[in-house]
């Protein structure tokens, strides 16, 4: 519910990219634990038959209670009855995704494949300390404290756990620059301003047409999340 003062959002669901369309099937009874969002996007995109899902939750006017940031909110609780977590490592970022938290979570309904990471300042990251520092850096400029949880995730074909990385890895790769793109357009309707890498480039931007396609590789592990 919005509270007094708070700044207007409507976060827009990302358009499909590269053959990803919306579907109305959800694709598994399964919400990441980010409550009190501002605006929410849960939406399930296919395509030649396979079935991806993205969750984005949208803060800003953050106030005790409804803040991204904050003592249980998180992938999956421990209060969770239904899914746990049964690994969790980190991915690097490449030219055209972020650095992300991978998980498996198991449940009776089976498994499923997540990557999350999240948005502040117009730039992508995987560690709340530097979230919350960007949300202060911003508010000391005069700046809006608007943030948001990504999360994408999908079942393994089977047991083939490396289907699901790739499946998420090439959804990632095709939707980064739209589901940036509705961050940015959220952020902008309450007068905010663009952000950048710290190479000038924006999070999401398409290599040129002389870079390889690399980035399709699946990319080595960096250590456990903290």
């Amino acid at each position: 519910e919005a509270h007094a003062g708070a700044p207007d959002r409507t976060l827009a669901l990302p358009r499909g990219a590269e053959g990803w369309t919306p579907v109305p099937q959800r694709l598994a009874e399964f919400r990441p634990h980010f409550l009190n969002a501002r605006d929410t996007v849960h939406q399930t995109y296919e395509r030649a038959g396979s079935k991806v899902s993205l969750f984005i939750g949208y803060y800003a006017g953050q106030r005790d209670g409804a803040e991204l940031i904050e003592f249980g909110n998180k992938l999956v609780t421990s209060r969770d009855r239904t899914w746990q977590i049964v690994d969790s490592r980190r991915v690097p970022a490449n030219e055209t995704i972020p650095p992300v938290v991978e998980s498996r979570l198991r449940s009776q309904q089976g498994e499923l494949v997540t990557w999350h990471w999240y948005w502040a300042g117009g730039q992508w990251s995987i560690r709340p300390e530097e979230v919350k520092l960007r949300q202060a850096f911003r508010q000391l400029g005069g700046g809006g404290d608007d943030a948001a949880v990504v999360v994408v995730y999908s079942h393994p074909a089977g047991s083939r756990h490396d289907e699901a990385n790739k499946l998420v890895l090439e959804f990632v790769n095709a939707m980064a620059p739209s589901i940036r793109s509705a961050l940015e357009s959220a952020r902008h309707s309450g007068g905010g301003q663009s952000g950048a890498r710290l190479d000038g480039k924006p999070w999401g931007a398409r290599p040129g047409p002389s870079r390889s396609r690399r980035s399709l590789r699946w990319p080595r592990p960096s250590g456990r999340p903290r």
